[in-house]
């Protein structure tokens, strides 16, 4: 059903991390919108926040979507996501979050259910 999700981990080709495997974990920021990390599968230390909280842009959230940080050191990873769309789908609205950044904002494909990601 999902190919190479099983579990949740996910295989990233990151620029010098040739099949890196992640473990893609959830939690919730204070006002209960859904945290995403992603975990290094070998030594289990945290990788990555793929999500940002925007708590003055959420009322622009539908049901199941969340802010994705693609600036920065998020940028490599992102783009390797992007890859993923039997796990993520880009629905091609953005926000600003300040001058500088935009945050895109993203949901689950079909047939991944959020109940099945371990908890942070």
């Amino acid at each position: 059903m999902l190919k190479e999700v099983e579990g949740m981990e996910i295989k990233l080709n990151i620029p010098g991390l040739d099949d890196f495997t992640v473990i893609l974990k959830k939690g919730m920021y204070p006002e209960q919108r859904l945290a995403l990390r992603l975990i290094d599968k070998e030594d289990f230390a945290p990788f990555a926040t793929i999500t940002v909280n925007v708590p003055h842009k959420s009322h622009q959230l539908q049901p199941g979507e969340f802010f994705i940080k693609t600036w920065g050191e998020n940028e490599q990873v992102i783009n390797a996501l992007r890859e993923k769309t039997e796990i993520f789908v880009d629905t091609g609205r953005r926000v600003d979050v300040s001058d500088l950044a935009t945050a895109e904002i993203w949901r689950f494909a079909d047939g991944v259910n959020v109940d099945d990601i371990q908890a942070l």
